[in-house]
């Protein structure tokens, strides 16, 4: 007969004894999650505060469109087109390039920015940030003056610099997410491309039908580690690029799955999760160009990929929704001088009555998530 002797305990019953680190270790996590909890409740009601304030402030902003307080429907998107305080004419002058494009396929003024709402849902805004210091009072100048005659900007909290375009466009859609959260999409393009807004609706339904968070040709490419090239990604080895030395060029890494930065739709689904990690102040990886890092993020979040071809055609056709001279250029090579009221003038480039947008072969095939 085996006895099995246990230890008795200080108190009246017998008990294993756990020691004292374990316990402090236990209770040391559990007060850890919940000040995470209560920080991320606080952090929730702040955003819910914040939003109404920007609203708020937005819809009592004499300088802005009023649209929504004057015409009640649904909200499809929320287009956004970046701009600049660039004055480097012919080619980087950000002020003749907006009048070009309202000139052309952009509302030139508030009253045809109200209209475009009325018809398709759309708000259209070109966006732009705020001068470095010391700011320039003259520019300053020009975008209030441009502001009163078109009504067409929103402003962000941040100082304009291509080398912060990630930053921007985390702003501009932590911005949007905030005052239209109603939206469907948000899509964001660049003031060099030609878009046929009259078929943009068909686009979103199918997008919405689709499910899909992020819309946009899909492209892949080389991750360059050369310091001297456009395109230069500092943290190249992080991506597995240039991680050993003498790498033949024939081992170079390619990116993931990403969307040309030109233009690209993004689901107010995937609007807000960003603007949540914005609002927690969580770390979020920024890489070096724009379009990289939105799919780095796209990719973390699980986010529903949409290669839609319609976003990148070379010269409008019956199913062109964007149009640049891609791969040549990352836009249109020569929007001001030429391709932009070119396009403009091409029957090709307007949408009939009753016109059906069909829908074109991608050319990557992506897994359903």
């Amino acid at each position: 007969m085996v006895v099995i002797h246990r230890r008795r305990s200080h108190s009246s019953g017998y008990s294993s004894r756990v020691p004292l680190s374990v316990v402090a270790l236990l209770m040391l996590a559990f007060m850890s999650w919940i000040l995470l909890l209560f920080r991320v409740a606080n952090r929730q009601q702040g955003l819910g505060q914040q939003q109404q304030q920007e609203q708020q402030r937005y819809h009592h902003d004499p300088r802005v469109n009023n649209s929504l307080k004057k015409h009640q429907r649904d909200i499809l998107a929320v287009v956004g087109v970046f701009t600049s305080f660039l004055e480097q004419p012919p080619k980087r002058d950000s002020f003749t390039r907006r009048d070009a494009l309202r000139s052309t396929w952009f509302p030139p003024n508030e009253e045809a920015i109200d209209a475009m709402f009325n018809k398709h849902g759309i708000i259209m805004r070109f966006v732009l940030g705020q001068q470095a210091e010391p700011r320039n009072e003259r520019i300053e100048r020009r975008i209030d003056i441009e502001e009163e005659r078109t009504g067409s900007f929103l402003r962000l909290a941040h100082v304009e610099d291509y080398h912060a375009l990630p930053r921007k466009t985390l702003k501009f859609f932590h911005k949007v997410s905030s005052l239209f959260p109603e939206a469907l999409y948000v899509i964001k393009v660049d003031d060099d491309v030609y878009a046929n807004v009259d078929r943009l609706p068909q686009a979103i339904r199918q997008w919405e039908e689709d499910r899909q968070d992020y819309v946009s040709c899909m492209k892949t490419g080389k991750i360059f580690t050369d310091p001297w090239q456009r395109w230069y990604e500092p943290q190249h080895a992080l991506l597995g690029a240039g991680a050993f030395a003498n790498q033949p060029p024939s081992t170079q890494q390619l990116y993931f799955l990403h969307a040309w930065g030109s233009a690209y739709a993004i689901s107010m689904r995937a609007a807000n999760a960003l603007s949540a990690l914005a609002v927690l102040d969580l770390p979020m990886r920024l890489l070096a160009n724009e379009d990289t890092t939105l799919g780095l993020w796209m990719l973390a979040m699980n986010m529903r990929h949409g290669d839609d071809r319609r976003m990148c055609e070379k010269t409008c056709t019956e199913t062109s929704v964007i149009v640049y001279d891609m791969p040549k250029c990352a836009g249109l090579c020569h929007p001001v001088s030429d391709a932009l009221h070119t396009l403009h003038e091409s029957a090709a480039c307007h949408t009939a009555s009753g016109h059906v947008l069909r829908r074109t072969p991608p050319y990557f095939v992506l897994p359903k998530v």
